[in-house]
């Protein structure tokens, strides 16, 4: 019996040894994986001031350091590697989760602020689950912040504007200037990587206004709010030029400008070159040559003195536009070989875009050729984004895995030494202990149960939570395809059944049952569309738009035709903005059919330049005062589809007199 017990003891004694290594070989392996970066970033200072300095090193810069104390000493200073990798080390030892939660932080802050964004992106994550176990919404909506500028840097902009809510959802009914400051900034960041600039300049005014808060004083200087305010600038004079107005991104530029002779050295070195390449820009889309030619070169010397590698690039492509433009080509071309050379060097994907994109505007002769070159670019960059958003879904999984696989091992140690005080118990004889130990073990084993049945629950409800989110989205969407698809359809069914004649009631029947058919067709389609948008390709647009007119003309009331200019190659056109235009087109011909009580209506396509084009509706009907009617849901879904392709809808009608509508198409 004796020697039964004393067996059953050595067994458990080797298994919880071998748990322990187990345990602590898990957590090694992972943090292996997750401090490597395989990651190529340019050690470059214009790349830094874009994607650090300008967003985690101001917004984090608060009085603790010394005024002018640059933030990358002061944190290699106050966070040295191995003391930040030690502390976490004994947080895990003693379980205790403030400590690991507050070492996670502060280890991703050091990869972030060192560009070593995976390992960040880990130990963000890690931090997140570990201040929502202990319930620290103070914590937990910094660590949603930091997350948030971390994808921006990364270009991943939808999963940071969804970090970014989550840190909204955390506020309270009275958030400090400080918070607000930081979550209206970095959404300026989301709407201008989503390419939402109106919401983006909305939101970087609302962020300099509330620089001006008194309370911002206790977290900054009054050189840090210059600093701030330099960088909101930076970020406005973007904007305003992916929106073409260049008359306002050309006086922000000025005042910056000015503002930077103010800066310290180090600070000068990092916002000059991006302001005065933001000038050079403006120039040259104004066509003030002579101006944009003494800024490039400024910006050069700038540049070559710093040594920026990935900066030079950006000046090469700018020389290569400035002579295209000027009609020095050989030149031209000379400076984008230049910057390709460099880039294709660094992997710089970006830039290399950058220059074929000038050259399949300029560069005529090898047009072909460079549109090959500029698909490879494009298609590794989707994928090198596609592979980034992999690695972060792994990594956030990993470190998911590695909370929840440290609490398990806690459950069984737990188990695992109640069963051994147990046995131990019996060694001393004493029969009732046995029974106790039975006991105990089924009670141990009913809590794991209950929580496990709770957690399972707990995501029941989470992901039904999502589901109907999702759920309300997509009826949405489905509403706007039923409005812009089947009810153009139902729309000239219903008028050629207002037009049947006796006589020809037979030939008019076969119709309307095509008719029919072709809207349930239709409908299968659009369902099926919805489920997969891409599935809507566009083989031959030209064909598929004087198809549309041509449906029109089944009405005998409006006469329907179609110009298009041979000089437009339309194939080149995206697919999201070809399915934008067939649905505008779709909603302008219904509200001819229902309200233009027109004769004829054309529509034109009429090439501008070779990167614009216009489409033009043009009805002779009874037209109607532009200022007094009433915009419904049509005239809306027109100019949200316009809107997310960067055009406008302009409206030109009299009563008794037709209506115009046209809009601008880029082609590039």
């Amino acid at each position: 019996m004796f020697n039964k017990i004393a067996f059953y003891i050595l067994m458990i004694i080797f298994f919880v040894s071998c748990t322990n290594k187990v345990g602590n070989q898990l957590v090694t392996m992972t943090e292996k994986m997750a401090v490597g970066s395989n990651s190529f970033v340019l050690s470059d200072s214009l790349y830094r001031s874009e994607n650090s300095r300008l967003t985690k090193y101001l917004l984090t810069f608060s009085n603790h350091s010394e005024e002018g104390e640059d933030l990358f000493r002061f944190i290699k200073a106050k966070r040295e590697k191995n003391n930040l990798i030690k502390n976490y080390s004994e947080a895990l030892f003693l379980d205790d989760s403030v400590s690991v939660a507050s070492s996670s932080f502060a280890l991703g802050e050091y990869y972030q602020y060192n560009l070593v964004q995976d390992s960040s992106y880990y130990y963000y994550n890690k931090s997140v689950q570990y201040y929502k176990g202990i319930k620290n919404k103070e914590h937990l909506q910094r660590t949603y912040l930091s997350l948030s500028i971390l994808l921006c840097d990364r270009g991943i902009f939808q999963e940071a504007e969804l970090y970014l809510d989550n840190a909204i959802d955390l506020n309270n009914k009275q958030v400090n200037a400080y918070t607000s400051y930081a979550q209206t900034h970095v959404m300026g960041m989301v709407k201008m990587g989503l390419e939402e600039y109106d919401k983006a300049i909305e939101c970087f005014n609302q962020a300099n206004f509330l620089l001006d808060n008194v309370e911002i004083k206790d977290q900054y200087n009054d050189y840090q709010i210059a600093l701030n305010k330099l960088a909101i600038k930076n970020y406005l004079v973007r904007a305003y030029i992916s929106k073409h107005e260049y008359d306002i991104a050309d006086v922000i530029t000025n005042t910056a400008l000015i503002d930077v002779n103010f800066l310290k050295e180090e600070d000068k070195g990092l916002f000059l070159p991006l302001l005065l390449n933001k000038k050079v820009r403006v120039k040259l889309r104004t066509e003030k040559y002579k101006e944009a030619l003494g800024y490039i070169t400024n910006l050069l010397e700038v540049d070559k003195r710093l040594g920026n590698e990935y900066s030079l690039n950006l000046d090469y492509i700018l020389y290569a536009e400035y002579f295209f433009r000027t009609g020095d080509i050989n030149k031209a071309r000379q400076y984008v070989d230049k910057a390709l050379v460099s880039a294709r060097k660094y992997n710089d994907l970006l830039t290399q875009k950058k220059a074929l994109e000038l050259l399949l505007i300029y560069d005529k002769e090898n047009i072909k050729a460079n549109f090959y070159s500029y698909k490879e670019v494009n298609e590794r960059i989707n994928h090198s984004n596609n592979t980034v958003r992999s690695s972060f879904a792994k990594l956030k999984y990993e470190s998911d895995s590695l909370v929840t696989s440290i609490e398990l091992l806690k459950n069984q140690y737990f188990i695992i030494v109640t069963i051994s005080t147990t046995v131990v118990l019996v060694l001393l004889g004493v029969l009732i202990f046995i029974v106790f130990r039975n006991k105990a073990k089924e009670i141990n084993m009913v809590q794991m149960y209950q929580k496990d049945t709770e957690k399972y629950y707990d995501s029941i409800i989470h992901i039904q939570n999502k589901v109907n989110a999702v759920q309300e989205i997509e009826r949405k969407k489905f509403a706007k395809e039923l409005h812009d698809g089947v009810l153009n359809k139902l729309f000239v069914t219903r008028f050629s059944l207002q037009q049947l004649e006796k006589e020809d009631l037979q030939s008019a029947k076969d119709m309307l049952a095509n008719e029919v058919q072709e809207v349930e067709t239709f409908i299968r389609h659009s369902s099926q569309t919805l489920l997969n948008e891409d599935k809507f390709l566009v083989s031959d647009f030209k064909q598929l738009i004087e198809e549309l007119v041509m449906l029109q003309n089944r009405s005998k009331n409006t006469y329907f035709s179609c110009f298009v200019d041979a000089r437009l190659d339309l194939e080149i056109l995206s697919h999201r903005v070809k399915v934008n235009i067939y649905r505008i087109l779709q909603e302008a011909f219904q509200n001819v059919q229902k309200y233009a009580e027109a004769s004829a209506c054309v529509l034109e396509l009429v090439y501008v330049s070779e990167t614009t084009f216009t489409i033009v509706i043009n009805d002779n009907g009874k037209g109607f005062d532009v200022k007094t009617i009433k915009k419904g849901l049509g005239l809306k879904n027109m100019g949200d589809r316009l809107h997310a392709i960067n055009s406008k809808l302009a409206i030109d009608s009299k009563e008794g007199m037709g209506t115009v509508i046209s809009f601008d198409i880029l082609l590039i």
